[in-house]
Formats: C-alpha cells, sequence, structure tokens
C-alpha cells in the first residue's frame, strides 16, 4: 500500500486591523520594541482608510485610549470629530440622538438597516465617553488611591484639530470633579475643581514650567517640575485656573 501523505501545513494569514492592534495594547501584551510597532501600524491603518475606525464591538473601546496613551491624541481627535461614514458624528449627521449599534443603523439616503441587527439604543459604541472623560477632559483615576482620594489630571490638548475647548464633570464618592480646556491665541487656558478631602496629580502639556502660569489657586500648587513634556504639580483640594503659553 502507499504510503500515507502528509497533509499539508495550514496557511498562517497575519492579521491587520485596528482591532489586532488595540486589543493586545489594551492587555499591554507587547513587549517595547513590539509596542511602538504595533501603534506605528495602528496609525497607518487609520490614515489608509482615509482617517476612519474600521473596529467593532470589540475594539472601538479601546481605540481611542490606546491612540491616547500612546502619543496619537491628534489621531483619537481626528476620529473623535470625523464625519464620515464609519464614524460617531456619522448617525448624528443622519439625525441620530442616541448611540446606535451600527454605524449606519439609518441613513437618509436609504432608510433603516436591516431589522435583525439594528438597535437605536446599544450603547456599545458609546465607550467613547470613557476617552472623553479620561483623555479629553483629563480626569483619570490612581489604581493606588481608589475611589479618586487622589486624582490624576492630565489633559490631552487638542492643539492640530478644530476643537477650541472642552469642558465636564465627574461625580465622584468624594464630590464632584470638573476639568476643562480652551485654546488661546498663544496656548490654552486650563481649569479645574478637586474636591474636599482629595489631592491630585497636575500634568500639563507645556514647553518648559516657565511657560505655566498659575492664575488661581496659587497657595494649593505644590512645587511644579517639567518631564517628558510636561508641567508637573501636586495640587491640594480647591479650585485653579493655569495660563499655558506655547
Amino acid at each position: 500500500p502507499a504510503a500515507p501523505t502528509t497533509p499539508p501545513a495550514p496557511t498562517v494569514r497575519p492579521v491587520d486591523t485596528q482591532t489586532s492592534y488595540v486589543v493586545p495594547l489594551q492587555a499591554d501584551l507587547f513587549d517595547d520594541k513590539h509596542k511602538a510597532l504595533a501603534v506605528e501600524n495602528l496609525v497607518k491603518d487609520i490614515r489608509e482608510h482615509n482617517n476612519t475606525l474600521t473596529t467593532g464591538f470589540i475594539g472601538t473601546p479601546y481605540l481611542n485610549p490606546m491612540l491616547s496613551e500612546n502619543g496619537y491624541s491628534d489621531v483619537a481627535y481626528t476620529l473623535f470629530q470625523q464625519e464620515a461614514y464609519p464614524s460617531w458624528l456619522y448617525p448624528v449627521k443622519q439625525g441620530g440622538t442616541t448611540m446606535w449599534e451600527r454605524w449606519n443603523s439609518y441613513t437618509i439616503e436609504r432608510g433603516f438597516g436591516p431589522v435583525d441587527m439594528n438597535s437605536f439604543n446599544h450603547y456599545a459604541y458609546g465607550a467613547i465617553g470613557e476617552w472623553m472623560f479620561a483623555h479629553s477632559l483629563g480626569i483619570q483615576r490612581d489604581e493606588n488611591r481608589p475611589g479618586y482620594k487622589h486624582i490624576i489630571l492630565q489633559p490631552a490638548i487638542d492643539f492640530k484639530g478644530e476643537l477650541k475647548f472642552a469642558k465636564g464633570y465627574f461625580e465622584s464618592p468624594y464630590g464632584k470633579i470638573s476639568s476643562g480646556w480652551e485654546k488661546t491665541a498663544n496656548g490654552y487656558v486650563y481649569r479645574v475643581t478637586i474636591p474636599g478631602n482629595t489631592t491630585a496629580s497636575l500634568n500639563l502639556v507645556a514647553p518648559s514650567v516657565k511657560n505655566v502660569t498659575v492664575l488661581t489657586g496659587k497657595e494649593g500648587v505644590g512645587r511644579m517640575s517639567f518631564a517628558e513634556g510636561k508641567v508637573k504639580a501636586e495640587l491640594k483640594s480647591g479650585t485653579y485656573e493655569f495660563e499655558v503659553k506655547n
């Protein structure tokens, strides 16, 4: 009898999608070398898709946070303000006032999409709200001092885009944390209120300590230092206003 033949090895095809990069980035699975390559390929893929996202339910929650955490808040803001399909603002341009299951659950041109997957109250893509609070407003928790007993403040300013200001607040167990920035002719102004019984670590993008002026709350600001392109300081509870010049 003829000798049994060995079946050919299955073809292994690399996965090269936005989700294939953001999920392991979120899970911190890359070493330093491959992490840099993953971020580079992620940004490349976004630009090759005309600055639109291609993620679904799995990848969308991590897309903008991973961009901001790896130095590409400008790309995150481009996606955030994109109006072409698929994007967060595309449904808004179609008259949407809620989060949909599909980016095109309804279009002015074609009407309603397939009824088997067409919820108009489907929060999955609303995960962009996390990025808005944690990165655009810059309100982040300190895992070593949970419950927002200590707050990390590091707003990502939309330097390259059209967004002129951002402001909002988060109701923490210790009280309201409000944060906001506004672009000016030669920089930006950052305003924040830290509730009583809490402290915060401030990180402001600035060329140097000399470029940052405390307009309100100077007595609650610790010594300022500069590292990795940011001016850093410890803050006591209170209301503050900082002017940052380019």
